[in-house]
């Protein structure tokens, strides 16, 4: 049996998605380059090095943002449906009357669900596309592997 639920939210505190964000770089000590060269121009260089990665770090840092976001998105599409199975059980078992928010994550979790199969296909075949999936089809993504700027979008 579950104790007291208060509520229950699709975007639910415990699992909340973080935006993406640039990773932070490392800091390169400035003065110690300059000290230990005494040049301007190793330090211009250093400086330089340090702003701008190459196209391949940025890729692979940018593909291990996205992966680790899908990854979340799915922990927390489990979770709601873990969630929506207890209340449905509750519901049939105990006659206990569902507020609009759990409703919402009922529905939500079965049509997120059905989305998984296709969802995970794609993911596994072919990762690089989801972004443009998410933008062309969007009924195909779940809607916890969705940042808010492209549901904005």
């Amino acid at each position: 049996m579950l104790g007291s639920v208060t509520h229950f939210s699709h975007f639910s505190p415990l699992y909340q998605q973080q935006p993406l964000e640039k990773a932070p770089t490392d800091k390169l000590d400035h003065s110690a380059v300059a000290n230990t060269t005494g040049e301007k121009a190793d330090l211009e260089k250093a400086t330089k090095a340090e702003k701008e990665p190459s196209k391949v770090v940025k890729m692979f840092q940018e593909a291990k943002k996205l992966m680790n976001f899908y990854k979340d998105g799915i922990k927390l599409l489990w979770a709601n449906n873990k969630t929506a199975k207890s209340l449905k059980e509750k519901v049939e078992k105990e006659g206990y009357v569902l507020s609009r928010d759990e409703y919402q994550l009922i529905k939500i979790s079965e049509k997120d669900m059905i989305k998984l199969i296709p969802f995970a296909a794609v993911f596994l075949i072919l990762a690089e596309a989801i972004p443009l999936i998410v933008a062309f089809a969007p009924s195909l993504v779940p809607s916890t592997c969705v940042t808010p700027t492209q549901i904005v979008s």
